[in-house]
């Protein structure tokens, strides 16, 4: 081979070894966009249910918020979301509650549900979906929205039903 061919071959080699560092950046930097994303959103949208509930002489339900006319909203004695579908006499979330408030403040939001049964199975369907997973933990006063799973980067937010404080956390994984 000619001393120009061995010449092209290193320069497409280096190109290419750039192209590929400049992709992973770009698949993190959307990765992060999407936890940011969510997150405010999902805080954007308990600021003005709050708003709302304020408004309305601080019920303990509130209803036509979010999409949902047919559902009533409970919220606690500090104005923070705790159900949808039954009143909640504690101020305790559960994992339904938390579950409930997290889908009808993004409706739009598309997740799979990470059940015990898809923990097991490995399934090609859940393997190449592109819809991310998420597991809802209820413990106290606070909801944790894990979403993503340990095949990909995945984030998890932290709502405080007491306080109303919100924070997000994200979690690569293989990096």
């Amino acid at each position: 081979m000619s001393l120009e061919r061995w010449f092209a071959l290193m320069v497409i080699g280096a190109l290419a070894l750039v192209f590929l560092f400049k992709s992973d950046l770009l698949v993190d930097d959307a990765n992060t966009f999407k936890a940011d994303h969510v997150t405010r959103s999902f805080e954007s949208s308990l600021r003005l249910m709050r708003t709302a509930w304020f408004a309305a002489g601080r019920p303990r339900q509130l209803s036509g918020f979010g999409g949902q006319h047919s559902q009533q909203i409970t919220l606690n004695d500090k104005g923070w979301p705790v159900s949808v579908t039954a009143p909640v006499a504690s101020s305790l979330v559960t994992d339904i509650g938390c579950t409930e408030v997290f889908h009808s403040l993004l409706q739009d939001f598309e997740a799979g549900q990470l059940s015990n049964a898809q923990q097991q199975q490995k399934t090609e369907t859940s393997a190449n979906s592109v819809r991310p997973m998420l597991r809802v933990i209820g413990m106290g006063t606070v909801c944790i929205y894990q979403v993503g799973d340990a095949q990909q980067d995945s984030f998890s937010i932290l709502f405080n039903t007491d306080s109303g404080e919100v924070r997000m956390t994200r979690h690569q994984y293989g990096k």
